[in-house]
């Protein structure tokens, strides 16, 4: 169908709607409440209509670090969008970011799975985050796995409570992997020339033990 093929196009092939014993089809490729994969798309463009390449900087990592990271950056005159935890990294390192043209989005202070707390939790979560207007989900997880490994349907909770708190949802549609283990230079730089498209978003870490400072330059 068009849905799956728009989420094909966006380098999430795994959406498959999910059968329910009543029935019922949800799935990221099928229409799930309010969602439609129009929606999933924006979303997993962080609301990008244009071709451009969206570089994007999750966790936390060390001031120098993240420094380092934003060093390489600026010397390929490349922005980039950081999702900091809060919790772990000092707002002068926030605040050096955008003082350099950075954006930096909320990805709450301590990245709990948003899908195992209660609405109260998860809105004084993203709270914690700061008051950065576009939202990473920690591990992405508004995407909710109930059955199998390879059925998974949108959870719409953690969106509502992310845009009633005034948040858009920025997910990402190339997973670098850079945070599996046994990941290198080779094997993220080569996930990145593989899937990249026209308004790829791009999912890397400020972790100081991945190997992405190195892989950056690439």
């Amino acid at each position: 169908s068009s849905a799956t093929t728009t989420l094909k196009n966006s380098g999430r092939t795994s959406f498959v709607p999910l059968q329910l014993p009543n029935g019922v089809v949800q799935g990221a490729s099928a229409y799930y409440k309010d969602i439609s994969p129009q929606q999933v798309d924006t979303m997993e463009r962080c609301g990008n209509e244009t071709d451009a390449v969206l570089l994007t900087f999750d966790d936390f990592g060390s001031k120098d670090h993240i420094r380092e990271i934003a060093n390489v950056l600026k010397q390929k005159n490349t922005g980039a969008i950081f999702f900091l935890n809060t919790g772990k990294v000092g707002q002068d390192t926030i605040d050096e970011l955008r003082k350099d043209g950075f954006w930096v989005g909320n990805h709450t202070a301590a990245h709990p799975d948003l899908t195992k707390l209660s609405d109260a939790d998860i809105t004084a979560a993203i709270t914690s985050g700061g008051p950065a207007t576009l939202f990473r989900p920690p591990y992405g997880a508004t995407w909710v796995n109930k059955q199998d490994s390879n059925r998974i349907y949108f959870e719409t909770k953690v969106k509502t409570l992310a845009e009633a708190a005034g948040k858009n949802i920025c997910m990402w549609t190339v997973d670098t992997r850079d945070w599996a283990k046994g990941a290198t230079v080779e094997s993220i730089t080569d996930t990145v020339k593989e899937q990249v498209r026209p308004g790829s978003t791009v999912l890397m870490h400020a972790v100081d033990v991945y190997p992405t400072l190195e892989a950056l330059p690439g």
